[in-house]
């Protein structure tokens, strides 16, 4: 059975004006997603990839080198899919990767207000948080180096010793 979704998302243009875009996005039974926008003056691009954020980093690709922003959370600077995500949801969801402090603070609110700590790759995201897909891959480069630096230490997410914690 395949995934379809239809989205009406908020573009920056490079001009600084928003305007909105009509977006399609069709996942086959294999799991690959094929993500088409249209600016409603003709111009389509279009994405594909192994699950829904890769396609949409790839539909990215062309109107971000024209100097367009997409004004959506799966374009925030500091989100990325969970591995789990991809493989429960199909890359729908992303989160956003915080410092210790930050993680700390976002998961016991998201705990106290029973909200998710993950949003819908479509959700509407303010200009200043989104970037382009080079400036996510570097975060999410920069992030994974430090996580993966605290345990090979023996240090948690907060930095302290395994043993201490």
């Amino acid at each position: 059975m395949a995934d379809e979704l239809a989205e009406d998302i908020s573009v920056l243009t490079p001009q600084g004006s928003v305007e909105s875009w009509s977006l399609t996005a069709v996942g086959d039974d294999t799991g690959e997603w094929r993500v088409e926008a249209s600016d409603g003056r003709g111009g389509i691009w279009a994405g594909v990839g192994e699950h829904l954020f890769e396609a949409v980093c790839d539909l990215r690709a062309a109107p971000e080198a024209a100097g367009f922003r997409f004004l959506i959370a799966g374009a925030r600077v500091d989100s990325w899919p969970t591995s789990m995500s991809i493989q429960m949801h199909g890359g729908c969801l992303v989160a956003a990767r915080h410092g210790p402090a930050g993680m700390v603070l976002k998961n016991l609110f998201c705990l106290l207000s029973r909200r998710s700590a993950h949003r819908y790759v479509f959700s509407a995201a303010p200009a200043s948080k989104v970037g382009t897909v080079a400036q996510q891959e570097a975060y999410q480069e920069g992030w994974t180096r430090r996580a993966v630096g605290h345990a090979r230490e023996g240090r948690d997410a907060a930095g302290r010793g395994f043993e201490e914690a």
